[in-house]
């Protein structure tokens, strides 16, 4: 399933996967794949807001980039709420076999066949988490003005450009 995620949706799991290790979980859960997204639309902010200002990049890897999908002020806010709802463990040591919750497996699942025969990115992803929709991570991410309805309008706007 992987295969067919773009490299920042990779990150994005990978990111998730190291959360959920920091945090002490011995799975990956949506509130680990929402702080993924998290860490990667911030990355994507930083690469921005470099480039507008002219700063050269060094990249180590081949890059394939997405627009931010949060505003700072709503990522900071999702970040608060979900340090609210997560209560940390000891760290876990940093493991590449570490599982998946079965929401995880249904919202990424989810991701995958919305994403039809295209790659699946972060926008897909935020999808998948919205599409588990009486999870704690879905009404989150409402209460914050994130809907499924949104984010399906900025996977039409990025197909129509």
């Amino acid at each position: 399933m992987f295969d067919s995620f773009s490299y920042p949706a990779r990150r994005t799991v990978f990111w998730a996967r190291h959360e959920a290790g920091r945090l002490g979980s011995d799975f990956i859960g949506l509130e680990h794949l929402l702080l993924g997204i998290l860490i990667e639309n911030q990355r994507e902010s930083q690469m921005r807001f470099r480039d507008q200002h002219g700063t050269a990049i060094a990249l180590e890897e081949p890059r394939e980039s997405e627009e931010p999908f949060f505003s700072s002020d709503v990522a900071e806010s999702l970040r608060h709420s979900l340090m609210e709802l997560i209560t940390p463990g000891p760290p876990k040591a940093d493991s590449g076999d570490m599982p998946l919750s079965e929401e995880s497996i249904s919202a990424l699942s989810a991701a995958w066949n919305h994403a039809g025969h295209e790659k699946v990115d972060i926008l897909q992803l935020l999808w998948g988490l919205l599409s588990i929709e009486h999870s704690s991570i879905a009404r989150l991410l409402t209460r914050n003005g994130v809907s499924r309805d949104q984010v399906e309008q900025s996977l039409k706007d990025r197909h129509s450009e």
